[in-house]
């Protein structure tokens, strides 16, 4: 037993200080927050291709600007007040917007859809396009409203971004090769006083804190599946991580005794 605890203190300390050296922390829906030299390092191995999609969204926006569609935004009503109604103070403007737009993208791309380079490149600026379009009818719209306050923004939001899907995607490619050249060289500029937010390899967006990098997940990372976190621990009906807590904290240490200690009881039983 004794032995034991030895494995474990030596397994939990060795983990601690690899991380305490690392300016990386782990946030929800599998990101990652990077600061200090992690952020650095990251800026000739990383893709900036995500990045550039928000920002070239908005640059774009003033030439891909057909107002919404009266047939679209009529039918999206019915809908979207339904949802709001089942739980009104739940309800997200901008989430739900998104989701619907974003649910064009599928149909709207192709391999060759306006000078995208592949069917998952035109989605990904497609969907960057309905969040862009999403955030900004709902920005005003107080969570607090009525379900016909929020859905008259969040169909708003829906209906232009459908309508300059096409437009979008197009502009977004032109600009993307040298948005993508353009950050690269100033990464190592944005490191020294900012961080940024990875996920699947690829940067979101430069942040100025890890306080900024959770507000930035929560305003565009979406679920699947239900989930509920509390400090370290998260339950989900999938595949969540959760924000923890700097890498030296109690709870990260007491989380890598306990997964120490059941890979070492997994190993004994299948020993046995």
């Amino acid at each position: 037993m004794k032995k034991l605890a030895a494995v474990l203190v030596s397994f939990a300390v060795t983990f601690v200080s690899a991380s305490a050296s690392a300016d990386v922390t782990k946030l929800e829906g599998g990101c990652e927050f990077r600061g200090g030299a992690d952020c650095s390092g990251s800026c000739s191995n990383i893709s900036f291709e995500a990045s550039c999609n928000i920002d070239l969204a908005v640059t774009c926006q003033g030439q891909c600007n057909v107002d919404a569609n009266v047939s679209c935004t009529g039918s999206c009503g019915g809908t979207c007040e339904a949802d709001c109604n089942v739980k009104p103070a739940e309800f997200s403007c901008a989430g739900h917007c998104a989701t619907q737009c974003g649910g064009t993208c599928e149909a709207q791309c192709t391999e060759s859809t306006s000078g995208a380079t592949s069917k998952a490149d035109c989605k990904a600026k497609c969907d960057t396009c309905c969040r862009t379009e999403c955030e900004g009818s709902c920005t005003a719209t107080p969570g607090s409203a009525d379900c016909k306050t929020k859905c008259s923004a969040s169909c708003k939001g829906e209906c232009k971004g459908e309508a300059n899907i096409g437009c979008q995607v197009d502009c977004q490619s032109k600009g993307s090769a040298s948005c993508q050249a353009t950050a690269k060289g100033n990464c190592s500029v944005n490191c020294n006083t900012n961080g940024m937010i990875v996920c699947d390899n690829s940067v979101k967006e430069f942040v100025k804190s890890l306080e900024d990098a959770k507000a930035w997940i929560t305003a565009h990372v979406t679920y699947s599946g239900q989930a509920s976190c509390t400090g370290n621990e998260c339950k989900a009906s999938g595949t969540l991580s959760c924000a923890t807590s700097p890498a030296t904290s109690d709870g990260l240490f007491a989380a890598s005794i306990a997964t120490a200690f059941a890979a070492f009881i997994a190993a004994r039983r299948k020993k046995a």
